[in-house]
């Protein structure tokens, strides 16, 4: 059969279920429309009114799946027929209309082991509702496939693993500039990521790297490429191979505005600052280190801290340390398992709108 006449054929045939409103169906008789597989694939056709100076007119947006019970065209299971115009189209699906232990999954009602409305059958699992799954609930597990991730937001603020038997959720490690490109990682001893120092005097830098000349530069904010460093830079200090590898204020200068010269002063209290330490040998960068923060005096929320809650939850209680949210007007820390929460003696609560903290 010619490529028009099956496609006539096809029209008159779905004509006789529904009605289609604003497209012929037929394939490149309305390039561009929406609706242009609606009959091939019996679906109808859905339209909006629009209205301009010119007057009202109707505007396809596009194909969903037809119904009709009166001919038995009907939907799948917990999608209920929505009536439109001459006969209907099937609505998304919903989890009330499922039957027992099952929920909406990939548009339609299908057996889970649990849900957003379908609990785990053992009392010791918690379920995650996104991939319908449980977990055991003391987070024991064989490898990081065992441990939930839950809508993913906790994964933005920390690295989710499994350590000797058990889910954990550490912070996630410091990320070099990306194109600050060395031949080694430079690891910093202190300070440590998220160290908060009362002054100049008890705040030191000190590093573990092969023998070579170092920068070493305290910056107000993480540059985004290495041509912003200079920028960003408010002291610094350079040292020789053969010397210590241990620094304090006192042995910089005051860099401003990429210019280095002059006495240190204090360095500023409140915010938090970076430590890069590069080391060069023969004019080439042979280790680099990730921006490492750091404050003096308060800067980061801690703990049981008041915050604000909002859509972002990790925002407000941002802390290099651990992972923190907002909940219920406190900082929390994250948790993964009650291993997580030890050095604070508490337990790892069971999810609550994906996430688990400790409490």
């Amino acid at each position: 059969m010619r490529e028009s006449s099956r496609c006539t054929a096809f029209a008159a045939a779905a004509l006789m279920i529904f009605v289609v409103a604003g497209a012929s169906g037929c394939p490149g008789e309305d390039p561009g429309s929406p609706c242009d597989r609606c009959i091939e694939t019996l679906e109808i056709c859905i339209s909006r009114t629009l209205c301009n100076d010119d007057g009202c007119f109707e505007e396809d947006v596009g194909c969903e799946e037809a119904c009709n019970p009166e001919v038995s065209l009907v939907c799948a299971p917990g999608r209920p027929c929505e009536p439109y115009k001459d006969a209907g189209f099937c609505s998304p699906c919903q989890n009330e209309l499922c039957g027992p232990r099952q929920e909406c999954v990939a548009g339609a009602c299908r057996a889970v082991q649990c849900g957003f409305a379908t609990p785990c059958l053992e009392a010791a699992e918690f379920c995650d509702p996104y991939v319908k799954q449980c977990y055991q609930s003391n987070g024991a597990c064989g490898s990081a496939s065992d441990c939930p991730q839950f809508d993913g937001r906790a994964l933005e603020a920390a690295r989710l693993d499994c350590i000797a038997g058990f889910c954990r959720l550490q912070p996630t490690p410091r990320q070099p500039i990306p194109d600050l490109r060395a031949e080694d990682a430079l690891e910093v001893l202190f300070p440590q990521p998220g160290q908060t120092f009362k002054d100049d005097e008890a705040f030191s830098i000190s590093w573990n790297g092969p023998a070579a000349t170092a920068i070493a530069l305290i910056l107000k904010e993480v540059p985004r490429s290495k041509s912003e460093i200079n920028a960003v830079a408010i002291w610094g200090a350079s040292l020789p191979a053969s010397a210590k590898t241990v620094l304090r204020v006192s042995d910089g200068v005051k860099i401003q505005d990429g210019i280095w010269g002059g006495p240190a002063s204090s360095l500023p209290r409140d915010s938090p600052l970076y430590v890069l330490v590069q080391l060069i040998r023969d004019t080439s960068l042979v280790a680099a280190s990730p921006p490492i923060p750091f404050t003096l005096g308060d800067s980061w929320l801690g703990p049981g801290d008041a915050c604000e809650e909002t859509e972002a939850v990790l925002r407000p209680c941002e802390n290099p340390s651990y992972a923190q949210a907002c909940i219920d007007e406190r900082c929390r820390v994250l948790c993964a398992s009650d291993r997580d929460c030890l050095p604070w003696g508490q337990a790892c609560t069971l999810p609550r709108d994906g996430f688990r903290h400790c409490r």
